[in-house]
């Protein structure tokens, strides 16, 4: 399986999930080159995570399922955001 994480340098939610984050298998999309599959998949705030399997591509836009799946269980980033939010993520103008 592979990893993507579309992220935005404005949100305070990614810079603290990407600094957390030690695996070698999360391939880092910044917004600007990521934006496109946010509109194609109606997605208005960062981060994402996309999961590619063998066949399958899955999309985590909720931050509680990023932290399992990229920090483990029980490990938790601090949900506030400086910019508007929904959930602990932040959104895009």
């Amino acid at each position: 399986m592979k990893y993507y994480l579309i992220y935005s340098e404005d949100c305070s939610r990614c810079k603290e999930l990407l600094s957390a984050v030690k695996r070698n298998d999360l391939v880092k999309i910044p917004l600007q080159k990521g934006f496109f599959l946010l509109k194609i998949f109606n997605l208005s705030s960062v981060p994402v995570l996309i999961e590619k399997g063998e066949k399958t591509w899955i999309i985590y836009p909720d931050l509680e399922d990023m932290q399992k799946i990229l920090l483990g269980e029980g490990k938790k980033i601090n949900k506030e955001c400086n910019n508007e939010t929904q959930g602990g993520v932040c959104v895009l103008p």
